[in-house]
């Protein structure tokens, strides 16, 4: 596992550098939140979850959806 995280390090560090093709960026740590999707690692299980449920929620709370039935 320790060569794993020295190989994912090794990674992320020429990812965020320019000067060996990489991007201008930062490391901030471990993702929470990611463009709304909440972000939950589960790491003895090696599974990563994306959940939109706040946004769900916001929606729902702003009442935009309105919608009739009609019988068919």
């Amino acid at each position: 596992m320790r060569h794993k995280r020295a190989c994912l390090d090794e990674f992320r560090l020429a990812l965020l550098d320019p000067a060996k093709g990489g991007f201008e960026g930062t490391y901030e740590g471990p993702l929470h939140h990611y463009l709304g999707c909440a972000i939950a690692r589960d790491l003895d299980a090696g599974t990563t979850s994306l959940s939109q449920a706040h946004y769900i929620e916001r929606v729902c709370q702003l009442e935009v959806w309105t919608m009739e039935c009609h019988a068919a």
